[in-house]
């Protein structure tokens, strides 16, 4: 199917154009060009389809390099259709491409399951990017509310292990780059496409440092999980803040991060170094309640926050739009910047800028219109229009 979508502002990685026209053919985008073309010099097929996106904006598709659950799933669900609920769950809130997130503090016959089973999820769901392991190898000491004992010692052959199990499906790595074995870990991963990221950690600036210089490129939830930023010692939050060979995940909920702080990261990394993340469990999409966190206890939504028992946070309930409008709100930074920071760049940190998360000729066609209330009206995922609510002529 091919479709051409009209009145609308078209948001490129780079500008924008003003009251113009995207044509989708097949999976990818053909053409964006302004109203004034005239569309019969295209010679159009006749099954082409005329989107009116009514003076809204059509953007790339948002990419979560961080969420383990939705609609009341998690990852650590075995059922591949229950998984599929998650992962349409956040298709319909403009995710067109997901890094399904295993628990931190699954054991590791655990990890092998849900490894084995979440690698399926490619075979699926064109969305799925592949497989982000938080863990098993972080510090205990900043474990959030998971059970200490199930984190472990980095070994080298339990990650190939894994990578093996997955068909290498495994994207990402969160890993406390202080744990002996750590920096060959991270070494490893560097020379094998494996991108390794700092969280769960107290690792000292000197440690992040060295471990940037083996490899380490990306930090996971930025500020959350690791020692605070010190006057007289930095430490590793230092090294994420001022080392631009770094990308951070920033949780844009209001909760995990004050405002200031998202206005601060903006300046400080700038909208090339920033990937807004969910870090969603099973409450996102659902109503206030109490809810289970894979096999580890039972969390509770209420009023945007996910909490445990004793009130410590643990996850979000969000959806990128929700992260998106959030940083629009509260972030000090223009439509476009933001932008790269729920597509762009996380396609840059995953090293797939030529193919999705900018809208550019050629690119795939993942693609959300908004209104201008920045409600999502229409999304299209490599060319396909999953959800639908504009006019089509």
């Amino acid at each position: 199917m091919n479709y051409l979508i009209h009145n609308c502002d078209v948001y490129t990685s780079h500008d924008i154009v003003e009251n113009g026209l995207v044509l989708i053919k097949g999976s990818r985008i053909e053409r964006i060009f302004p109203s004034s073309y005239n569309t019969h010099d295209l010679n159009l097929a006749t099954n082409i389809n005329r989107i009116d996106a009514k003076g809204g904006v059509v953007i790339p598709g948002f990419i979560d390099l961080h969420v383990h659950g939705g609609y009341n799933v998690d990852v650590t669900n075995e059922s591949t259709d229950e998984l599929s609920k998650m992962v349409n769950f956040h298709l319909k809130n403009g995710s067109t491409g997901l890094l399904l997130t295993t628990l931190s503090g699954s054991s590791i016959n655990e990890l092998k399951n849900q490894v084995k089973t979440l690698s399926r999820m490619l075979e699926f769901h064109e969305s799925v990017l592949g497989i982000h392991l938080e863990g098993p190898f972080l510090n205990p000491q900043f474990r959030g509310m998971f059970p200490a004992d199930a984190f472990r010692k980095p070994s080298l052959n339990e990650l190939k292990e894994l990578v093996e199990i997955s068909e290498n499906t495994i994207r990402m790595i969160t890993i406390a780059p202080e744990l002996d074995g750590a920096l060959d870990i991270i070494n490893w991963c560097s020379q094998n496409g494996i991108i390794a990221s700092f969280g769960h950690s107290g690792a000292d600036y000197e440690t992040v440092r060295k471990a940037i210089n083996l490899g380490l490129k990306h930090t996971t939830h930025v500020f959350n999980a690791m020692v605070p930023l010190h006057h007289r010692h930095p430490g590793g939050l230092g090294a994420a803040l001022m080392d631009d060979r770094l990308s951070v995940q920033v949780i844009c909920d209001g909760i995990h991060l004050h405002p200031l702080i998202i206005q601060m990261l903006v300046r400080l990394k700038g909208h090339h170094n920033i990937c807004l993340i969910t870090d969603a469990n099973r409450s996102a999409g659902m109503p206030d309640g109490e809810y289970p966190l894979g096999n580890f206890g039972t969390v509770y939504y209420r009023d945007g926050r996910v909490t445990s028992a004793e009130g410590q946070l643990a996850g979000t309930g969000l959806t990128m739009i929700e992260s998106f409008q959030n940083l629009l709100s509260f972030g000090q930074i223009s439509f476009l910047n933001a932008l790269h920071a729920v597509s762009t760049t996380p396609a840059c940190v995953l090293g797939l800028q030529n193919f999705i998360g900018s809208i550019q000729e050629g690119n795939d066609a993942d693609l959300i219109i908004l209104d201008r209330e920045l409600h999502i009206t229409d999304i299209f995922l490599k060319g396909k229009l999953v959800l639908e609510n504009s006019y089509s002529e």
